[in-house]
């Protein structure tokens, strides 16, 4: 079973546990801790880390670990609601082009039409042009994240269209919708699910950086990348208030990746799992 080798996975153990650990302080951190992530104290502006303000305090007085615990939050939302769009765009189409021969070259043009757009300079600009808050930042990376999922699936419903056992269903009657959902699809789980993991990391990346650049979540909400774009002005003075915001965004990617890492050894026989623990 895939989770008996995935929890022999040392990689994808380490990933899970801190991956479990920064969702659920991003979760639970907010309501517990006494700050307002939002609330400006300018009494208390760009204090130090210390026992009061573990993570210390920003340029507003506001308390840095309430922020971050809040930024996470967003940012894990985006990113899994974001790969998610991408992943029943990249599944439809990909599962189209696959099984029926007929539009294989049109959804394949259409993928690499898609592809041939720099993505940072297409999210910039459709960022700009349709507005800067959280669903509309999930829309647009979500719409520019499909392209791999599409040519996985696709090779996927290659491979298997031709099996007997397709073939057995086609001979037992079965419409073309239930030999894709019921039949194909369940065989090609792997490598989308391995897709959908990592590419989560890249659409945290992808709504970080379009938050630091001013193209993505408003300001005055708290995510890791509005952080940093606002932690420039003291970098020198506070370096805090862009050390743990950044921390959070590379641990979360890289327990992501690792988990992905796990996924893709323990789905795909053909590699050999040099992590797995004895």
């Amino acid at each position: 079973m895939w989770i008996r080798g995935l929890a022999r996975h040392r990689a994808a153990m380490v990933g899970t546990v801190l991956l479990s650990m920064i969702a659920l302080a991003s979760v639970i951190g907010p309501i517990v801790v006494q700050y307002d992530a939002e609330r400006p104290d300018l009494e208390r502006i760009l204090q130090p880390p210390s026992g009061q303000h573990l993570f210390g305090t920003d340029e507003l007085g506001r308390d840095v670990m309430t922020r971050t615990l809040s930024g996470g939050r967003v940012s894990l939302i985006v990113g899994v609601l974001a790969m998610s769009l991408a992943l029943v765009t990249g599944i439809l189409l990909g599962s189209l082009a696959g099984y029926f021969h007929r539009l294989d070259n049109f959804v394949m043009r259409l993928t690499d039409g898609a592809q041939a757009f720099p993505p940072i300079v297409v999210l910039i600009v459709l960022g700009s042009l349709v507005g800067t808050d959280i669903s509309t930042v999930i829309l647009v990376i979500g719409a520019l994240r499909w392209m791999n999922v599409t040519r996985l699936v696709r090779a996927s419903f290659l491979q298997l269209r031709v099996k007997e056992f397709v073939e057995a269903a086609r001979a037992m009657g079965a419409s073309d919708a239930r030999i894709i959902v019921k039949h194909i699809l369940p065989n090609s789980l792997g490598p989308i699910v391995v897709a959908g993991t990592l590419g989560i990391a890249g659409a945290i990346l992808a709504e970080s950086t379009l938050s630091f650049l001013g193209f993505g979540v408003q300001p005055q909400v708290p995510t890791w990348g509005n952080m940093l774009r606002s932690a420039q002005d003291q970098l020198y003075r506070a370096p805090w208030t862009a050390v743990f915001p950044g921390l959070f965004i590379f641990l979360t990617v890289t327990s992501i990746n690792f988990l992905g890492d796990g996924l893709r050894d323990v789905l795909d026989p053909r590699r050999k799992n040099v992590n797995a623990l004895p």
